[in-house]
């Protein structure tokens, strides 16, 4: 734990409407820790929450001698990523990058970047 420091994570907070009591109500998750949900009052106490989530989450994995995700700012990508469209869909992409004039690849792409 020498160079950990959970602000090195993805954290979200959103706000929502307490379905019983009406109440506005902030909620935290963690990209890398999908099991980390906190709900609060206030965006600050959710976050901070959410920090201490994800010192206990650390220390129950090194207990279990699991290896504890890195934050997204320190993993490796190789720039490959693979998708499973479906079949209608696949067609649907490949002929809107036909008509651009371009290859599939570079349609996603270009896609993505202006989303």
């Amino acid at each position: 734990m020498n160079d950990f420091d959970p602000k090195d994570y993805q954290i979200q907070v959103t706000s929502f409407t307490h379905s019983g009591s009406g109440k506005k109500m902030f909620c935290a998750r963690v990209a890398e820790l999908k099991n980390v949900y906190v709900e609060e009052s206030t965006v600050k106490k959710a976050y901070e929450q959410a920090l201490e989530e994800i010192k206990v989450f650390k220390e129950h994995y090194l207990r279990e001698g699991l290896e504890f995700p890195k934050p997204i700012s320190e993993q490796r990508f190789s720039g490959d990523l693979r998708v499973r469209l479906g079949k209608d869909l696949h067609k649907k992409v490949a002929l809107e990058a036909a008509k651009e004039g371009v290859s599939l690849n570079k349609y996603i792409i270009e896609k993505l970047k202006s989303a």
